[in-house]
């Protein structure tokens, strides 16, 4: 029988090893002067970084700021859980109970929790996010274009458009389940055939108050024109327009949020960090040279592996068209 933690460390180790690899400056100096530009990176200098698809993985440095990038551009990113979980195998559980403390008596048992009932498991997949950009190659030649920040800032913008959609409409058919899941996303709080201002106020008090004490409001433009309008019977308006809130809570807008019509889910409003995004490799890039030749242009396929899923699905409500 297979000793499952010798295996755990033996994986650990040589991720580590890998990470060391690539965080040096021989690694970034090629990756980013000659991988990255066309030219023929020193094969011993890149093997630590190099997937068996002839993909390269970010040096450490660049990954950092491309997670920057990437959080700067996502607002979903700031408001969910984000983890990192290697991808060692396909697909991974994670689960979710409500633990209660209590006051006792010193020297006196604490209560346990059944795990056996308490724990909600969930599958975490490993699904495959691409996108090929594309520059001219009198650029990618110049030594003056700053390649490593536009490309880093490129890629960030063309994921988060992906996982941000995902987030939102995901299917969970190789790709995460989004907060609109029909079965697996968001709980329904109110439904109705025109959005009121008491249509918002009952959606907003039928989160528990331990989800609604850091609950944000998620819709799109459309959506947000119409609540922007609503009065209550004394004239004042639901929205601060000041502030951009609704009852004291933030708004994200996203393009990927349902419109105003029957049948759609055109409000969320919850605690979005029930709502967890499980990194499951960093991004891996690789240059695309002759696929673009006749255009004078140079390619580049990216890629990063990831999953999502809302946790608990009572920490999120949906207001739904009839």
């Amino acid at each position: 029988m297979m000793n499952t933690n010798s295996n755990y460390m033996d994986k650990k180790v040589q991720m580590v090893e890998e990470e060391m690899k690539i965080s040096s400056d021989i690694y970034k100096s090629e990756f980013w002067n000659k991988a990255m530009r066309g030219m023929h990176p020193q094969d011993d200098k890149m093997d630590s970084g190099k997937s068996k698809n002839g993909m390269f993985k970010l040096p450490m440095s660049s990954s950092r700021e491309y997670q920057a990038a990437l959080k700067k551009e996502s607002f979903f990113r700031n408001i969910a859980t984000c983890v990192d979980a290697p991808r060692f195998d396909g697909r991974i559980w994670v689960s979710d109970s409500e633990e209660s403390a209590e006051f006792v008596e010193e020297n006196k048992p604490i209560s346990t929790v059944d795990v056996t009932t308490s724990l909600s498991d969930k599958e975490i997949n490993c699904n495959k996010v691409a996108v090929i950009v594309t520059y001219r190659n009198d650029l990618v030649n110049d030594i003056g274009f700053d390649l490593k920040k536009n490309l880093t800032v490129r890629l960030a913008k063309a994921f988060n458009r992906a996982e941000e959609n995902a987030f939102i409409t995901g299917t969970g058919v190789n790709m995460p389940i989004g907060i609109l899941h029909d079965t697996d996303g968001a709980e329904i709080g109110v439904t109705t055939s025109k959005i009121t201002f008491d249509n918002i106020s009952e959606l907003f008090l039928s989160v528990k108050p331990k989800y609604r004490k850091n609950g944000v409001w998620v819709m799109n433009d459309e959506t947000a024109l119409v609540l922007r309008k609503l009065k209550d019977a004394d004239g004042n308006y639901i929205w601060n327009h000041n502030a951009d809130t609704i009852f004291g809570k933030s708004v994200f807008i996203s393009e990927f949020m349902s419109n105003v019509n029957n049948g759609n889910k055109p409000i969320a409003f919850g605690d979005f960090s029930y709502y967890w995004i499980v990194n499951r490799s960093g991004i891996l890039v690789r240059t695309l040279a002759e696929k673009f030749a006749l255009s004078q242009q140079t390619g580049y396929l990216a890629c990063e592996y990831l999953d999502a899923r809302l946790l608990r699905s009572e920490a999120i409500k949906v207001l739904k068209l009839s």
